[in-house]
């Protein structure tokens, strides 16, 4: 299912099966949004102010966050990732995680999932 994008996003990596990939610009970021909800998923804009965030046990299913401004740290298990605005971060099923905003002014990013 996430292959079928490749060719939207420059450079990636993964971690396991945890994915952050860069996204080439704004109109790639609508773009990737359009193909999530044609896919079912919902895709919210979020805000968290500095210093704070959030935590889940995971969800029943994948869920992404794309960084559109300021900064953010996602945490799975001990393993800590540092988005970059633009970067695409999935999160699959039943993973905790933790969300937090390290920057000193508030983030925006997209929350992407069923």
């Amino acid at each position: 299912m996430y292959t079928s994008f490749s060719k939207t996003f420059v450079g990636f990596y993964f971690a396991k099966s945890i994915r952050k990939r860069k996204i080439m610009d704004g109109h790639k970021i609508n773009q990737i949004v359009t193909r999530w909800e044609s896919q079912g998923f919902t895709c919210e804009i979020w805000k968290s102010l500095p210093g704070k965030g959030w935590s889940h046990p995971g969800h029943e299913a994948d869920e992404l966050f794309v960084l559109l401004e300021g900064e953010m740290e996602v945490s799975i298990g001990a393993k800590k990732y540092h988005l970059q605005v633009g970067e695409e971060f999935l999160v699959p099923a039943k993973e905790p995680h933790t969300t937090v905003n390290m920057g000193g002014n508030t983030n925006r990013f997209y929350w992407i999932h069923k």
